[in-house]
């Protein structure tokens, strides 16, 4: 698996159990919907660094405006490489022949890199107000 990512990539990451419980409170979603017990959250990641001991380091932010507040969620953590998985889907695309040739086929592979995370010691949840802002 070792090079199928790098600095900058974006990943998806699958949150069950408590993490989606508190990213779910973090973000102000009651938790009485009790619709976490059951389904998973998705969320897009970037890989942020790689580590000398393959460790991945992994980030993401979300902006938002909650009860007439302005806040930010950061979201980061590490995982190890044998934890992520590569989606692969294959597009085969079919171009029109011109006049004097047969029709061609062509091939698109677009990867997902996907992880998941139930426990919440594993990433750090921070949460921002913004309190002033100046200028347009």
């Amino acid at each position: 698996m070792q090079g199928v990512y790098k600095v900058g990539d974006i990943a998806i990451a699958e949150l069950t159990g408590d993490i989606a419980r508190e990213y779910d409170r973090v973000k102000g979603i009651s938790p009485e919907s009790g619709s976490r017990d059951r389904l998973p959250i998705e969320i897009g990641v970037q890989i942020e660094r790689l580590m000398e001991d393959g460790r991945i380091c992994f980030v993401h932010e979300l902006e938002m405006k909650a009860d007439r507040n302005h806040v930010k969620i950061r979201m980061s953590g590490t995982v190890e490489p044998s934890q992520i998985s590569t989606d692969v889907l294959t597009k085969t695309i079919s171009l029109p022949p011109s006049a004097t040739e047969k029709l061609k086929l062509t091939t698109s592979e677009t990867r997902t890199l996907r992880f998941h995370i139930g426990d919440v010691k594993t990433v750090k949840i921070q949460k921002w107000k913004l309190i002033e802002e100046i200028g347009q």
